[in-house]
């Protein structure tokens, strides 16, 4: 792809060509996956010289950062305004937290990766203010477990932190290749079968959230 953009020079310019960078390092993610993906591709994508994407981002990890704190911001506003007309029982809560975070196909990907790639692939900068936003998302959606399932502060933050903790294991079985069943033995189609990772979650959500309240 032929280098066309002009320098961005304002700051409205330079966060307008940071969003247009995430744009294009999203489809390009979802398009080739983690493995697959270079920052040189994402230059040619976004139309920019390799250095001067660098001028945005130093890694292919500081990308993935970036696209993850954007999709947290997103997902923190959705699940409030979702929580507001939600019964307050814990079922509705699991079930809703459930939903939003697999709305979006890249989140729980995304942040499977970032304790043990991405982190340690940035600035000690970029992770210091990345720690920092997690703890803001987590204060806010410890807030809204606590009105919706009468926890205490300290109660809410813990079923905030157990029960993403939990998803965030189940999401990860979740992510192998695709297999047409009619290629399995029956056995193992049964097997498969019984393993509905929903039903798994919401029954162990809902035992932890018990604990939680039991003091345990």
């Amino acid at each position: 792809m032929t280098v066309t953009q002009r320098r961005a020079r304002s700051p409205e310019d330079k966060d307008r060509r940071r969003r247009d960078i995430l744009f294009a390092g999203h489809d390009y993610l979802k398009e080739v996956g983690f493995e697959a993906f270079t920052m040189q591709q994402l230059a040619g994508r976004a139309g920019l010289a390799k250095g001067t994407l660098y001028l945005y981002f130093e890694t292919r990890e500081s990308v993935f950062l970036a696209l993850i704190e954007t999709k947290l911001d997103r997902w923190a506003l959705e699940m409030q305004k979702a929580i507001g007309s939600l019964p307050s029982t814990d079922s509705d809560w699991l079930t809703c937290l459930f939903e939003s975070v697999r709305q979006d196909s890249l989140l729980l990907p995304l942040l499977s990766r970032l304790d043990l790639l991405i982190e340690h692939n940035i600035s000690t900068t970029a992770l210091i203010a990345h720690k920092k936003r997690w703890h803001l998302v987590m204060v806010a959606h410890a807030e809204t477990a606590k009105h919706c399932l009468g926890l205490s502060d300290g109660d809410a933050m813990e079923a905030v932190v157990s029960v993403g903790t939990f998803l965030l294991g189940v999401a990860q079985i979740d992510q192998g290749p695709k297999i047409d069943v009619k290629l399995l033995p029956q056995e193992v189609v049964e097997s498969v079968a019984s393993y509905d990772i929903f039903a798994r979650y919401l029954v162990n959500g809902r035992r932890i959230l018990t604990g939680i309240r039991a003091g345990i």
